[in-house]
């Protein structure tokens, strides 16, 4: 699960600095590169909280 979170913020990052990138060439709003790339970030921090979760239940189960 961690690596689907890992690849998905990689891919949402990347997007958001080329669409950043992009911005400066054209007319594209530069606020469309930076809101992917802050919720990539939100997605990352998501993915690494329900990792945490499953390994603090995984070992719980073991103790027990």
């Amino acid at each position: 699960m961690l690596k689907y979170f890992m690849n998905l913020f990689a891919l949402l990052f990347i997007l958001g600095l080329i669409l950043f990138g992009i911005s400066f060439v054209s007319n594209l709003s530069m606020w469309y590169g930076i809101s992917i790339v802050k919720g990539s970030f939100y997605l990352l921090l998501i993915g690494l909280f329900l990792h945490l979760i499953q390994f603090e239940f995984q070992s719980n189960n073991k103790k027990a």
